[in-house]
């Protein structure tokens, strides 16, 4: 049986995000322009031909100028999207970063989910009560208004069990337990 069946998240309030980004941009720029005139100015000559030694303004114009080049290259991961992909029963959970670039975050297989519920449920809250395990929210809305669009995912990861939040519609999960076996299905689920 052949499926594809895509979802996604949408983040709410895009217009305060790139309020943000823009803001961020301005600050970084500034802080770029202004750290490398102070470098720049700072080698002046003095009479006898050679530079002034003031070393640590210096290092410190040269670590802002690293920071403020990390934050400017960083920027755009401020306004993001989820998409959630189903093909054949293997989710792939992509981050769009400013609707522009794509970056595969999980892949799983059907063998390797343990858990399928939602968000509120016990079963959750017992997952996520161990230290081990740290739930990850695949998700650009941090607050989480709509508990009834709000689904889990546990599976095996690398060396632990993972669990990932995901901001999808009841049919996503129902597409996926075509491929899975209902007692992977929490109890609670409804």
């Amino acid at each position: 049986m052949e499926l594809y069946y895509e979802d996604g998240a949408k983040m709410r309030d895009k217009k305060k995000a790139k309020i943000r980004l823009t803001v961020i941009a301005v600050i970084s720029a500034a802080i770029f322009l202004s750290s490398f005139m102070f470098l720049f100015f700072s080698f002046q000559k003095t009479g006898e031909g050679s530079y002034s030694v003031e070393l640590l303004p210096r290092i410190l114009s040269a670590l802002l100028i690293a920071l403020s080049v990390f934050v400017w290259i960083k920027k755009d991961e401020v306004v993001y999207d989820y998409d959630y992909i189903l093909v054949n029963g293997e989710i792939k959970i992509v981050k769009v970063i400013n609707e522009k670039r794509r970056r595969l975050k999980y892949d799983i297989k059907p063998s390797q989910i343990s858990k399928v519920g939602r968000y509120d449920s016990e079963s959750f809250k017992r997952l996520a009560a161990n230290p081990k395990i740290k739930p990850a929210a695949a998700t650009p809305n941090k607050n989480y208004d709509d508990p009834d669009s709000l689904y889990y995912i546990a599976f095996s990861g690398k060396d632990k069990t993972e669990i990932v939040i995901l901001e999808c519609k009841y049919e996503f999960i129902y597409n996926l337990m075509k491929f899975l076996n209902k007692s992977v299905l929490e109890s609670e689920f409804k």
